[in-house]
């Protein structure tokens, strides 16, 4: 479980890297610095809000998530469920400048494809940072063997300071 904190920082952070991403992958379509910010930005104030939503619907969700981490399918089912929500977004945006739906469908695989991956490394690279973090009672954690790891019994939700 996270806190609310953690969901904005984390918001923030992907939002800082999808809004570059978004700026370059538009540039290649649209040759044009302007429109390729314009629609970066509005893409990104979209999403900013959207993917707050996303965060904190996660964190409602147990599934995957252990007193101190995440399992990788997590991180993959979390960044598909993201990148259809996102898609759905940048479909919408992208009509505007791209008029032509093959252009704004190829437009969104692109971004899709580019931003899957990368956003994969952003929820592995949050699943180390220990800041803003709840633990409360979980599903065992599975080893390196395959094993399972008997899970800790937490009785009162604590918060991680990474202090």
């Amino acid at each position: 479980m996270e806190t609310q904190a953690r969901s904005l920082a984390k918001t923030v952070s992907w939002r800082v890297i999808a809004t570059a991403m978004t700026f370059v992958v538009s540039y290649f379509w649209l040759q044009d610095v302007a429109s390729s910010l314009a629609l970066a930005i509005v893409a990104n104030l979209l999403k900013t809000l959207a993917y707050y939503a996303h965060e904190r619907g996660w964190n409602s969700c147990s599934w995957g998530r252990y007193a101190y981490s995440e399992g990788r399918l997590r991180s993959v089912v979390k960044s598909m469920s993201w990148r259809a929500v996102a898609a759905i977004i940048t479909l919408g945006a992208s009509y505007f400048w791209l008029p032509d739906l093959k252009d704004a469908l190829l437009f969104v695989a692109a971004a899709m494809t580019v931003k899957a991956l990368i956003y994969y490394f952003h929820e592995r690279f949050w699943n180390g940072v220990q800041w803003g973090r709840a633990t409360m009672p979980y599903q065992d954690e599975p080893s390196s063997s395959g094993h399972q790891v008997p899970g800790r019994a937490v009785s009162d939700v604590a918060v991680i300071s990474g202090d």
